[in-house]
């Protein structure tokens, strides 16, 4: 038999392999399919679980297939349908990991692989309906799996949301971009910086910043909720911030040469709640591996910051 039939008992509507409509479904066979998984139990409901699935309807076929020849064709295209939306055709057994998901689907296969009547075989009979089951259950599935994993789900706020929620003080930490560094790493590093919710950017040079379009592509907005300054170069920036009492630490590359460079520092230590806010710091990155800024620009640092590398990761993973 194409499908083992189940030993758990059959949900309303499945008795004895047939597709029965709810009291409330239209006669037409057509939504005969729909009415019976609507009766089914956890449909509309929140995430089915694997415990509820001895519950879940089997498919079973009739006793009668009528034209053997029709049914086997009918199933080989059912079969052929549910590998090209991405779901294995095992799916329909009981003993499928994901079976309970398909369950409340599993009527409407059952009226398109064993028909019931004159007009349910004419329903199965339209071109295409192969494509059309086998997308809904795919859909479904989908759905269910989705509301099974609801805690990963990542709610974005609103506008309003946003503008409500207070956020505290900045982080005492700047991020001084280097020349070389392209739009689409830019972008991202700004929505990392307002991640973090640090004190400034800087531009140095030629490096894109707003309103240039591959900037604004990858950043997202959030290059109107970081402030932005330009400068012209390291030294003047070095200046300024120094002025401002910040300390500078230029990022380096596993790679990168440091002789004669500024000592090597650790990675800041989490700062308790309550403490007194320790010393502004502004992070040097450079377009080179890992964020890494060159030997030149290290040496207008106070200290180095070494970070090992890993193959495919630039500045924006390093900040």
């Amino acid at each position: 038999p194409a499908f083992a039939a189940a030993s758990a008992p059959a949900a309303p509507g499945l008795a004895r392999g047939r597709c029965r409509a709810a009291p409330w479904a239209p006669s037409s066979a057509r939504a005969r399919g729909v009415a019976a998984a609507a009766a089914v139990p956890g449909v509309g409901e929140e995430a089915t679980s694997p415990a509820s699935s001895s519950t879940a309807p089997a498919l079973r076929l009739p006793l009668s297939l009528g034209d053997a020849e029709e049914a086997k064709a009918r199933r080989r295209r059912f079969e052929r349908e549910l590998e090209r939306v991405g779901l294995d055709p095992d799916i329909l057994e009981p003993g499928h990991a994901l079976h309970h998901f398909a369950a409340p689907a599993l009527p409407a296969a059952l009226a398109f692989l064993a028909p019931q009547g004159d007009e349910e075989r004419a329903v199965a009979r339209i071109p295409g309906r192969a494509h059309t089951v086998a997308a809904t259950l795919a859909a479904l599935v989908q759905q269910l799996r989705a509301r099974s994993c609801a805690e990963l789900r990542n709610t974005d706020r609103t506008q309003e949301e946003v503008k409500r929620k207070t956020l505290g003080p900045r982080a005492p930490l700047s991020v001084v971009l280097l020349d070389g560094l392209p739009a689409l790493e830019v972008g991202c590093l700004l929505r990392t910086c307002e991640t973090a919710h640090l004190r400034r950017v800087l531009l140095l040079g030629q490096v894109p910043g707003p309103p240039d379009p591959q900037v604004l592509k990858a950043s997202l907005g959030s290059e109107r909720r970081v402030p932005i300054r330009r400068m012209g170069s390291l030294r003047e920036a070095v200046v300024m911030l120094r002025e401002t009492g910040h300390t500078i630490w230029g990022l380096a590359g596993a790679d990168d040469p440091i002789v004669g460079a500024p000592a090597l520092v650790p990675a800041p230590a989490p700062v308790e709640e309550g403490a007194p806010s320790p010393r502004p710091l502004a992070l040097v990155l450079g377009p080179g591996p890992c964020g890494g800024v060159g030997l030149e620009a290290l040496c207008e640092c106070d200290g180095t910051w070494q970070l090992p590398h890993v193959e495919g990761r630039q500045a924006s993973v390093a900040a």
